[in-house]
């Protein structure tokens, strides 16, 4: 029962994560304002907190497990996910 809790939580934080990718990557050329640069580092600081918890989760769940299929999809797809969104390295 926990576990489906956790799995549940974990796709409703990956789902998060994209949509504040996509905020994130709106701010591309938006900085003349100080409040917009402020804006953009706390967005990215809650992303980084997220995407640290996808990372971590299914990579001790599939430490413990090296079978637990569930854990070494969620593993890859997080990594992938991160890996292929370049756009924000070239927000400012």
């Amino acid at each position: 029962m926990i576990f489906m809790k956790i799995m549940k939580k974990w796709n409703e934080d990956f789902e998060k994560m994209k949509e504040i990718e996509k905020e994130l990557v709106g701010y591309k050329g938006n900085f003349g304002k100080e409040e917009n640069l402020l804006k953009f580092l706390k967005k990215q600081e809650e992303l980084d907190k997220i995407s640290y918890k996808l990372y971590r989760y299914p990579q001790l769940a599939r430490d413990l497990n090296s079978l637990d299929k569930e854990a070494t999809e969620k593993f890859t797809k997080d990594t992938i996910f991160v890996c292929r969104n370049i756009d924000r390295a070239f927000v400012g």
